[in-house]
């Protein structure tokens, strides 16, 4: 698409635009005489013909000669080129993004908002040019998505579309930084749909005993499932369960996760990131996310249980990763989740939501055997007090104790 040649020590580089041979031929000088530098400007040129030839970005008819220049050699980008408003379309700049992010964040992240990118793409179009998705198209965005159905019936919650924006958010700012669009976020000042509350920790019990006195929705019936939580004799009978059904599976992983997280509290994105060398004789690192914004992973550590201990040790992981998939690669959402129906599927069992059950449980038997709240919330690495409210009712001794106190 482009080339190199060498005149007195200075590189040139040689390129048509249009592309192709109908095009006009160019010979710039890129104005060094250094072989790496000379390589890295043709790789530029030739990504931004590419960008243009494919539709990605866009140049006006208009433009002069030395104007493709500057565009060419910047790459593309509008901020290098204050004559020239390159139009990049949401296509163009949502891959871009996606690339940009897969080098510093998780795959299950990145997943996460491919899927909303996958929305935008639906209800705002394709070829939508970035630069013209403004307020009023994102208020639409938000009226069209919680007219949608939700996966557990109802209509999408507030919460999702909250997540979904702050990945339009963040697109926003990356295409910003390449100099596509410029000016003032569009999220800001736009009146974001309401959080939901989630409900406090409940028995298996209680939960059915409000299903059978109230004609709930569907989606009110799910809201009450995802606020389950198993005693210690429930937990015990699952993962009896989970042990005999994945020796029919073929997830040899799927059992030893499952009781990890029961014994440590541990969210699914943190059982995905532990390391073979994070089981100790004595406790476990946890790899989090939450706490420290200023660097990639902040640990805490859980005293190992003596059950747990002698099911890793006769475990053996393939690979880095204490529970990676069969080829040593780290666990995502997608494999995780197909392993929990597999071993679920047809038994009492498919009622739980996935693994976060397990994290609900281990968070209201430590309130129920007298752990105080600084512990529990060192134990299961909260960032904020909204957990409490949620299992705060799980002890009724000490809210007892302050009411006879009052004493009027």
């Amino acid at each position: 698409m482009a080339s190199l040649a060498t005149k007195n020590g200075i590189h040139y580089i040689s390129y048509r635009y249009p592309p192709g041979r109908a095009g006009k031929r160019y010979q710039k000088s890129l104005s060094t005489g250094c072989d790496k530098e000379a390589a890295e400007a043709k790789v530029t040129v030739e990504r931004a013909i590419k960008h243009l030839k494919e539709g990605v970005i866009t140049l006006p008819p208009n433009a002069r000669d030395d104007e493709l220049w500057q565009f060419l050699r910047s790459g593309g980008k509008a901020s290098q080129l204050p004559d020239i408003k390159p139009t990049i379309q949401l296509v163009g700049v949502a891959p871009l993004y996606l690339e940009a992010r897969g080098l510093t964040k998780e795959e299950s992240t990145v997943d996460t908002e491919r899927i909303h990118i996958g929305h935008f793409y639906r209800i705002f179009g394709q070829t939508a040019k970035f630069h013209s998705i403004g307020q009023a198209k994102l208020r639409h965005y938000i009226d069209r998505r919680s007219a949608e159905p939700g996966l557990y019936g109802g209509n999408v919650s507030g919460d999702t579309i909250r997540k979904e924006l702050q990945t339009f958010r963040q697109l926003w700012e990356f295409a910003k930084g390449e100099g596509y669009v410029d000016g003032k976020n569009p999220l800001d000042g736009i009146e974001l749909p309401k959080r939901n509350k989630k409900g406090k920790f409940r028995t298996w019990k209680q939960i059915e005993t409000i299903l059978k006195k109230c004609n709930l929705t569907t989606e009110e019936e799910a809201e009450l499932w995802g606020c389950l939580f198993l005693y210690p004799e429930e937990i015990t009978e699952f993962l009896a369960h989970v042990e005999e059904a994945s020796k029919k599976r073929r997830y040899p992983f799927i059992f030893p996760a499952i009781a990890f997280c029961a014994y440590t509290g541990a969210r699914r994105s943190e059982m995905f990131r532990c390391r073979v060398w994070d089981i100790g004789d004595k406790d476990i690192d946890i790899r989090e996310k939450k706490r420290n914004k200023d660097t990639e992973e902040t640990i805490r550590t859980v005293p190992i249980h003596d059950n747990l201990k002698a099911l890793l040790d006769n475990y053996d992981p393939i690979g880095p990763f204490m529970f990676g998939k069969s080829n040593g690669n780290q666990l995502e959402d997608r494999s995780a989740r197909d392993a929990w129906d597999a071993v679920t599927m047809g038994s009492k069992w498919e009622r739980l939501r996935g693994f976060h059950v397990l994290r609900h449980s281990f968070i209201s038997i430590l309130a129920m055997n007298d752990a105080r709240q600084d512990q529990i919330r060192e134990l299961a690495g909260h960032g904020t007090d909204e957990m409490y409210y949620r299992y705060c009712h799980l002890f009724p001794e000490q809210k007892e104790e302050a009411i006879m106190k009052l004493g009027f």
